[in-house]
Order: structure tokens, then C-alpha cells, then sequence
């Protein structure tokens, strides 16, 4: 087992129930400690074959505090809030009380914004460095060129990142690569919530969309495809619908 293959979801883990809510709320430490003990006493799937799993980057959080000597919550505010100097961007335990949180909503009895929910910090908190992160889509923005522009990656770094040998498809270091590197998207998705997150921005940067919804009444494939509707107004022909 390698870091490539955390990065790229080729370990072959699968802890099913991350997102379940076990209303404690836990440090990173259990956390972690969770998804390693589920890992050691179930069936897992064979190393080197993809399976996008939210264990992956528990354990990379793992790693984290391992190789720091600091937590995960520490090293994500020290090493990219702080030097990017962003106001809005933080953890879900760590958000300021003078903030608030996006409510998320359903698509119910054909009546829109019903059933409000938000994200419960003890879900947030079974899942350090796979979804407890809460952010705004121009500070995203921030973090998608400092991933590039050295002030937390270089352009090879970010290279290096998303082109790992151990991937098996195009997703590698967190983004799909597309169209030989000149695009890259994510989609991300909490499963008792109604947020979804969509993002498909060129290689450098300076074309593309970031789209943060709480009502996900939609399908995956359904706000993809929202999306690439303005995204052929953007640019056409140069993104893709999956």
C-alpha cells in the first residue's frame, strides 16, 4: 500500500457508513482509528483496483498527523488558511460563531426548500480530510490557483499530484484530469445532506465553473449537466459533459 494509492483511490479500501450519522462527535484521532478498524475486519477489494471511498483520505489525514506531529484541523489552518488569508474557509468545527453555515434543503412532494438540513458537525467529524470542509466558491477558486502558483504547490508539483503512477483512471490527488490535462472536475456530495459541489475549470485556471448548490434534487448527471450548459457558453468545445 502506498500514499499513490490513497491519492489516486486504488487502495482497494471501502468503509461503508462514514457518512452515517453516529451523533458523537469524535476527535480526528477516533476518527481515523474507525476507519482502520473497519478496514482490518471486513473484506476489502484487491489493491491497484478504483474505488472512490471516503477512507482514503481519513487515512491520508492519518498520515498527516503522523508525519507533522500535528492534526490534520492544524496543519490545513497553518499551511493553507492563514497563508492564503482566508476569511471564509475553515472546518465545520471551526467555524467562527459570526458565521453560518449553509442550510441545505430537499425537493419534496413537488414543493421546493423543504426538509432543511445542515451539515451536523458529528458527521463532519467522522470524516476529517474527506468532506469537513466548509468553504465558499471564490475562496475555492484561491485554493485551485495556490495549488499552482506556489503558494502551496508549484505547476510541476500539481503535475506530479494529479499524474500519479498508481492511478487507474483520471482521477488522481483529488481532481478527474480531462482531455489529455487541459481540463480538470470534481463532483462531491454528502449523503444525508443536500449539498452538491461541481467544479470543471481548464488547467490554468482561467476558464470554467464552480458550482456550490444545497438543494440537490437533482441527479449527479443532472447538475453536470447544468453546469456544462453555461459551460459551452464559456468556451465551447472545450469541456466535457462527464
Amino acid at each position: 500500500m502506498t500514499v499513490g494509492n490513497l491519492l489516486t483511490h486504488t487502495s482497494g479500501y471501502r468503509t461503508p457508513g462514514s457518512e452515517s450519522n453516529r451523533r458523537k462527535n469524535l476527535s480526528e484521532n477516533k476518527a481515523i482509528n474507525w476507519v482502520i478498524q473497519k478496514i482490518n475486519g471486513s473484506w476489502q477489494y484487491q489493491t491497484g483496483s478504483f474505488n472512490y471511498n471516503n477512507s482514503n483520505y481519513i487515512l491520508l489525514a492519518g498520515i498527516i498527523r503522523k508525519l507533522t506531529g500535528h492534526s490534520y484541523a492544524y496543519n490545513f489552518k497553518h499551511r493553507i488558511v492563514q497563508p492564503l488569508g482566508l476569511a471564509h474557509t475553515s472546518l465545520r468545527h471551526d467555524i467562527p460563531w459570526t458565521q453560518s453555515q449553509a442550510v441545505s434543503y430537499a425537493y419534496l412532494w413537488q414543493r421546493k426548500y423543504q426538509r432543511p438540513v445542515s451539515l451536523p458537525k458529528s458527521v463532519a467529524s467522522q470524516i476529517p480530510g474527506a468532506g469537513n470542509m466548509c468553504t465558499t466558491p471564490i475562496e475555492y477558486y484561491e485554493i485551485m490557483l495556490a495549488l499552482q502558483n506556489g503558494a502551496i504547490l508549484n505547476q510541476s508539483d500539481f503535475k506530479y499530484l494529479t499524474h500519479l503512477k498508481a492511478r487507474k483512471t483520471t482521477y488522481s490527488g483529488g481532481m478527474y484530469m480531462k482531455r489529455d490535462g487541459k481540463v480538470k472536475s470534481a463532483f462531491g456530495a454528502i449523503m444525508d445532506e443536500h449539498y452538491g459541489t461541481y467544479v470543471q475549470l481548464t488547467a490554468d485556471n482561467r476558464n470554467g465553473i464552480i458550482m456550490f448548490v444545497n438543494e440537490r434534487s437533482q441527479t449527479e448527471q443532472q447538475l453536470k449537466g447544468l453546469a456544462f450548459g453555461l459551460l459551452q457558453k464559456i468556451q465551447p468545445g472545450t469541456f466535457s459533459l462527464n
